[in-house]
């Protein structure tokens, strides 16, 4: 392993685009761990929109990141529910819904678990 690695999000190997032109994400990988730059757009709801692809009735993904612009709301399956905007750094289990909460678009950074390889 190098001790200093930089890749850039535009030379990704990793992209993705969320059905019906809803988003798109970059991921870059260091060993093990993965960096993903996210943009999600008004009207994305994981149910709608990632359910039928993942065949589960919630994101089984563990996020950990940081919104930089806009709001997404969560839903877990335990019923606790919660909104993150811009500034906000959060961690959501396994097991819940999620939707882009108002007209703006969402952008952000995952480390970790992502849905960006999963679709």
């Amino acid at each position: 392993m190098n001790n200093i690695e930089i890749k850039s999000f535009e030379e990704s190997e990793i992209k993705s685009s969320m059905p019906d032109g809803l988003g798109e994400a970059s991921v870059v990988e260091f060993g093990e761990s993965k960096v993903t730059s996210m943009h999600v757009k008004p009207g994305w709801r994981w149910s709608e929109h990632i359910k039928p692809l993942m065949g589960t009735d919630s994101c089984q993904v563990r996020h950990l990141g940081v919104i930089t612009h806009g709001k997404v709301t969560v839903l877990h399956d335990d019923g606790t529910q919660a909104t993150y905007e811009a500034g906000d750094a959060y961690s959501i289990m396994p097991g819940h819904d999620a939707w882009v909460e108002g007209n703006e678009d969402v952008r952000g950074f995952e480390f970790g678990g992502t849905w960006a390889d999963q679709i």
